[in-house]
């Protein structure tokens, strides 16, 4: 039941999402940035050099996160992004300085190139800002099904870590109840051009 109600959300959102038109998605993108941003200033990232936030690097029609990346490079806030393993279903993490850092990688997405300084120490990763289709104001998360995020944040915690997981993503893509299971990660912020959803408020 799961499988295909997760599969009818997935489509849903998504066509929803595509219909933005780019002068929309870049506004809703800026203002998204704008408190991702502010949250990051406030909680003062790139105190300590070894700070790192992994990033997704947007693809296609998700809320464009590049100006945050570049403020993260302007405060020398280390940047880590992933490539993607598909034969073992997981993410390689490496530190990234420069967009000319990034190739084009697994079904067209950029992904650091191979010769990028691993970012090996997961210790250092105090967030993650996190891609995903659709989110609820439980927190949850509904991926694009390969479960690569969910296996990092469970490696992650088997090592006793726990980085925050912001999601800055459209109003549209939170809906009422996103269908999770017991492998399924929540997130800890969800960013909107709207609002901000904390789990709390």
């Amino acid at each position: 039941m799961k499988v295909g109600w997760k599969a009818d959300l997935r489509g849903r959102v998504l066509e929803l999402r595509s219909k933005l038109t780019p002068e929309v998605r870049a506004e809703k993108s800026r203002l998204i940035c704008g408190q991702l941003i502010a949250r990051m200033d406030n909680q003062g990232a790139g105190s300590s050099p070894k700070d790192t936030v992994f990033c997704f690097i947007p693809f296609g029609d998700e809320v464009d996160i590049a100006p945050f990346i570049e403020w993260c490079w302007s405060r020398e806030l280390r940047v880590a992004a992933s490539r993607t393993l598909p034969k073992t279903k997981e993410l390689k993490l490496h530190v990234i300085s420069a967009w000319e850092d990034l190739v084009s990688g697994v079904w067209g997405i950029r992904e650091p190139r191979p010769e990028c300084p691993g970012a090996d120490s997961y210790g250092d990763i105090r967030w993650v800002v996190v891609p995903g289709v659709a989110f609820d104001e439980r927190m949850g998360r509904l991926g694009y099904g390969g479960g690569y995020y969910d296996r990092f944040f469970a490696g992650m915690a088997d090592r006793g870590l726990y980085p925050m997981k912001i999601a800055p993503v459209f109003e549209c893509q939170v809906v009422e109840e996103v269908p999770t299971e017991e492998h399924d990660h929540r997130v800890d912020l969800i960013l909107t051009e709207q609002r901000i959803i904390n789990g709390i408020n």
